[in-house]
């Protein structure tokens, strides 16, 4: 699965001298954590707050259970419906975080 747009911004994400954002071990952390726990709850207001909303999505299963060819979706509407019902059809879904890296 790959995801662009992922909201990284806050009081601990700073500017490098290309205009990178840079986040903070801390602050990387806490956004893992935060994502974690949304998921875990299968909270989709809360898995989506953390994103654009124009983000961009593809997997392979994007195909198989909605039906897009590209495998792609765009923004929190799409990708929200698509992880409902991949919420709906995995009611066990569990995510545990081992480590936050910075890259």
């Amino acid at each position: 699965m790959a995801a662009r747009g992922a909201c990284a911004a806050g009081g601990d994400a700073g500017k490098s001298e290309t205009n990178e954002v840079l986040m903070e071990k801390g602050f990387a952390e806490r956004f893992a954590k935060e994502w974690v726990a949304a998921w875990n709850f299968h909270d989709l207001e809360r898995i989506l707050a953390h994103y654009d909303d124009d983000f961009e999505m593809s997997s392979p299963i994007i195909t198989a259970l909605v039906g897009e060819p590209s495998g792609r979706l765009r923004g929190k509407t799409a990708v929200g419906a698509y992880w409902a019902k991949a919420l709906q059809s995995i009611p066990n879904l569990r995510f545990e975080l081992l480590t936050a890296w910075l890259a």
